[in-house]
């Protein structure tokens, strides 16, 4: 079973510039900055938000520039396939190492999880050039599991040395649990007054997800216990088409509450009963274990997600979540068996936050990263 080695190092202070056009509060980059800083780096921010991929390049040079003999290392975090082939450039004299955060392929992504590419269009060859090209001018490769890894190794050739596991966690600043119950006030529970219960899920509304699956597995257990309602979170490329998937099916248990904030998200969380992974059967599914898993652990719910290889890298079934194949009756059955055992999913529960907090906070995920710095970065 994979878990994430924590070291605890003492590394010198290095500069590490960050150079791209990624979302400064999504959970990736967040992780990342922040275990960096933990170990006493700092991170300094070159960021572009200029519309258009030439005017976003001039925009990080400008940045980038005045600060460039102060800069050990350059950090290109996801999405920056585009961006790797500049930062070599701006490095080509100094020689500092590049570290770019791959996170996924986009030729596997927009090709064959998405399908927005067909693989005989010319732009499916584009992306897999910059797949190969962005990994092979940086120095290391970040990716998120074992699989993955695997993946970028067979699939681009790259030496396994320069490949670094750093999965994806939680923003532990946003997503934690409900405090305990005050001994002056024992009536007051996770879920508060309502007496149903609420399974959640929280996503970008992709094939990876297998939403279509889920609303199958809402359909059968609105057939059996109407107190179970399912919360949908999130919008993306497959949401018009899964609303009216709800309507054909005539959910009365499903509610689409459309995209919320983080902690917004963390809320619902909270006050849910089981979290949901994904439950797609694409490959990529296999190699991935998304935020939404870690959120939920983050928060101390029980997960109910697909049996992988990447989930049981990490994950123990019946222990730390529900492993289950990907289909609407092992959903629908799981579900049940969590409503029907308070005891079970209470464990199940507690054992998923005990191992996020021993695995998977940012100190600990960003571990190989910091070792890489300490022994690697000159090498």
């Amino acid at each position: 079973m994979f878990h994430v080695s924590y070291f605890v190092l003492i590394v010198p202070t290095m500069n590490i510039c960050t150079l791209g056009y990624h979302d400064p509060e999504g959970t990736r980059y967040w992780v990342i900055k922040q275990g960096l800083q933990e170990a006493g780096h700092k991170v300094i921010e070159c960021r572009a938000r200029a519309a258009g991929f030439l005017p976003k390049c001039r925009e990080l040079i400008r940045q980038y520039w005045p600060m460039r003999k102060n800069i050990d290392v350059i950090l290109v975090p996801f999405p920056g396939h585009y961006i790797v082939p500049l930062a070599w450039l701006l490095r080509l004299f100094s020689k500092k190492p590049i570290v770019f955060d791959a996170f996924i392929s986009l030729h596997d992504t927009l090709v064959h999880d998405r399908e927005l590419v067909h693989p005989w269009h010319p732009k499916a060859w584009l992306l897999k050039f910059i797949d190969w090209l962005s990994c092979a001018l940086a120095t290391v490769v970040l990716v998120d599991t074992p699989q993955h890894r695997d993946f970028f190794r067979e699939r681009y050739s790259i030496a396994p040395k320069k490949l670094l596991v750093i999965p994806v966690g939680s923003r532990t600043d946003v997503f934690k649990p409900l405090p305990s119950p005050s001994p002056t006030c024992p009536e007051r529970s996770r879920r508060g007054p309502d007496p149903g219960f609420t399974v959640l899920f929280c996503g970008s509304f992709i094939p990876l997800h297998g939403i279509d699956t889920i609303l199958q597995a809402a359909f059968l257990l609105q057939k059996e216990d109407m107190s179970i309602r399912l919360l949908l979170i999130g919008k993306g490329q497959l949401y018009p088409a899964m609303q009216k998937l709800a309507q054909s099916l005539q959910l009365k248990n499903t509610e689409f509450l459309g995209t919320k904030l983080p902690v917004e998200v963390a809320h619902y969380l909270n006050n849910a009963d089981v979290a949901l992974g994904i439950f797609g059967s694409s490959d990529k599914a296999q190699r991935v274990i998304p935020h939404k898993v870690y959120d939920a652990l983050a928060c101390g719910v029980a997960v109910i997600t697909g049996d992988t290889p990447a989930a049981r890298s990490l994950l123990t079934h019946e222990k730390h979540a529900w492993l289950i194949p990907p289909n609407a009756e092992a959903i629908a059955q799981a579900i049940m068996t969590m409503k029907r055992n308070p005891e079970l999913r209470e464990c199940v529960a507690k054992n998923g936050h005990a191992l996020f907090n021993a695995s998977c906070t940012p100190e600990r995920l960003i571990a190989p990263l910091i070792k890489w710095l300490q022994e690697g970065v000159s090498e």
